[in-house]
């Protein structure tokens, strides 16, 4: 597991366009880094001195639902489990879920202007650059968190499901 700074800045880019969040990650022997692509996710520098990203196959999170509901025997049905172990969210999920949330937050903030009735009626009602909500690509994978406060996040957004 390695990082390279130049890289990471490039896909910071990406990473907003496509809704993915910065996460931490440790390997065996402890090292820790932030990634936005998945731990799958390779670059390389070409000879031509441009930067490739390759094995993109997991930009999206992992379809959890369908992974604990059809890729596991169940004794009550005769049917074989699902052989596919890489089920992943479609991109157009990604997309509409937070074009759903990014709709919430701005009502909320609508409402919230319109509590406040002395704010004049030019006022802009959020700068949509405030919103944030992001999608960790390896949630739901065998990825190791390094101890601390994102480990600590993690643990507490798992037990509130």
């Amino acid at each position: 597991l390695c990082s390279n700074p130049e890289f990471h800045e490039i896909v910071e880019k990406a990473a907003k366009i496509l809704h993915l969040s910065e996460h931490t990650v440790c390997d065996a022997k402890g090292t820790i880094v932030k990634l936005y692509t998945s731990l799958e996710t390779k670059g390389l520098m070409g000879d031509d001195g441009r930067r490739y990203l390759f094995d993109l196959y997991r930009f999206s999170p992992v379809d959890i639902e369908f992974l604990e509901q059809e890729c596991e025997v169940k004794e009550d049905s005769d049917m074989p489990a699902y052989p596919h172990k890489l089920t992943l969210l479609r991109p157009e999920l990604i997309e509409s879920c937070w074009e759903s949330k990014f709709r919430s937050w701005l009502q909320e903030k609508a409402n919230k202007k319109q509590e406040n009735e002395n704010a004049p009626e030019e006022t802009v009602i959020a700068n949509a650059d405030e919103f944030s909500f992001a999608f960790n690509p390896d949630a739901f994978t065998n990825y190791k968190t390094p101890p601390g406060e994102e480990y600590d996040k993690i643990r507490a957004a798992d037990e509130e499901n």
